[in-house]
């Protein structure tokens, strides 16, 4: 994940705006339940982590670093559905929440919630347009969701995009070991599979075989070709 949370340091800026919200608030209770959530992450005890958070914001509730914390905490767990649901109240709150963005469009993915992950990635790819993993990921939900217009149209971004060449993804392989391959290959591979998706196969072939020209051990590649001779 592209963003990182330092979550001591969230609980600290907790602390000092519960107190500031709120000058009624007993310092000394609030420092013994940010002791438990420490403790309680230190010693891995998710379920007492989780109650400690629900715990400072039943005090602070519009505190944003506590619920990305809460997110974080649930997506650790694979607890999707509740990252998903966290996550996307705090970017409602606070749309310049990256952090947050991240965390619900891998979640809804994860979820199988291809169209609200779209939205989500689209917002990160916004924050940072030289995020071409992101731009990527965006095109293959748009395939899947059958917006092939779309779906070529980033591929077309992908391609363009001046640091498509030098930016590269792990594809898998039958020993395991995963490849290389450039995201300028890999956004050929994804116009084939539109192509492919529409019922032109023969289109779908010559993208394949102009990535295969340029990497003959493209296993997966190698792969989609036979299944389009089936």
């Amino acid at each position: 994940m592209r963003y990182l949370i330092v979550l001591s340091v969230l609980l600290i800026s907790a602390r000092i705006s519960a107190q500031q919200a709120n000058p009624a608030i007993d310092t000394v209770e609030l420092a013994k339940k940010i002791f438990i959530y420490n403790a309680s992450k230190q010693y891995n005890d998710p379920t007492v982590t989780r109650m400690a958070l629900y715990s400072l914001l039943a005090e602070n509730p519009n505190n944003v670093s506590l619920r990305d914390s809460l997110a974080l905490l649930y997506f650790e767990q694979q607890q999707y559905a509740s990252a998903a649901l966290v996550a996307q109240e705090v970017v409602g709150a606070v749309p310049s929440d990256m952090f947050a963005a991240e965390i619900a469009a891998i979640s809804f993915e994860r979820l199988g919630v291809k169209n609200k992950a779209l939205g989500f990635y689209e917002k990160l790819y916004l924050d940072n347009t030289d995020d071409l993993n992101t731009l990527y990921k965006m095109g293959f939900l748009k395939h899947d969701l059958k917006l092939f217009e779309e779906a070529s149209l980033t591929a077309e971004q992908l391609l363009t995009h001046k640091l498509t060449k030098e930016t590269k993804l792990i594809f898998p392989t039958a020993d395991g070991k995963g490849q290389e391959i450039s995201m300028e290959m890999a956004a050929i591979r994804l116009k084939g599979m539109i192509a492919a998706a529409q019922g032109d196969k023969v289109k779908a072939k010559e993208y394949f075989n102009q990535v295969l020209k340029a990497v003959p051990t493209f296993e997966v590649i190698k792969q989609q070709l036979a299944e389009l001779d089936k």
